[in-house]
């Protein structure tokens, strides 16, 4: 997985905004990226609800930004799948570079052209409630993403900026 987010955050580093996009259980995951991304790496990233981020939010946005997609919950994954597709279409033809964490089976589903800047694909955990399961899966992925995002971008993650001159 270390390699897997050391391309992703190579690809994003100089991306401005990132978007971080999830749904269900992986919204609480999603937020914890968007903070640790902009303490570590002094970026601007945002939690956007993949069921919401059509409806607007990409207006904003253009072939500067980038986008990670959190998939690791297992309820509802039809439907999200195919809002994930959607959003990440939409998101290529914005001209946006956008990576994934999301389970093997999302990532069998989902085509690996939609996610140009990396995808890091997790083995679900056996015997947790879907939920607990979610969150245990990509809580090492979305600390790796997010230091060697401050790492592609020459900043030491644990100091918060504490290093430089007011």
């Amino acid at each position: 997985r270390a390699v897997e987010a050391e391309a992703m955050a190579a690809a994003l580093a100089e991306r401005a905004p990132l978007l971080v996009v999830a749904g269900g259980v992986d919204v609480a995951t999603a937020r914890e990226l968007a903070l640790k991304i902009e303490e570590g790496s002094c970026l601007p990233a945002v939690h956007r609800d993949l069921e919401m981020l059509l409806h607007g939010h990409l207006a904003a946005t253009d072939e500067t930004t980038g986008l990670v997609l959190v998939l690791t919950d297992r309820r509802g994954l039809g439907e999200r799948i195919g809002r994930a597709r959607d959003a990440l279409e939409a998101a290529r033809r914005i001209g946006i570079r956008a990576a994934a964490i999301l389970t093997e089976e999302a990532s069998a589903r989902l085509p690996a052209s939609l996610t140009p800047a990396g995808r890091i694909s997790l083995a679900e955990p056996d015997g947790l409630a879907r939920a607990a399961a979610s969150l245990l899966a990509a809580a090492i992925p979305i600390q790796l993403l997010a230091e060697r995002l401050a790492r592609a971008r020459g900043r030491n993650p644990d100091l918060i900026r504490r290093d430089e001159e007011p």
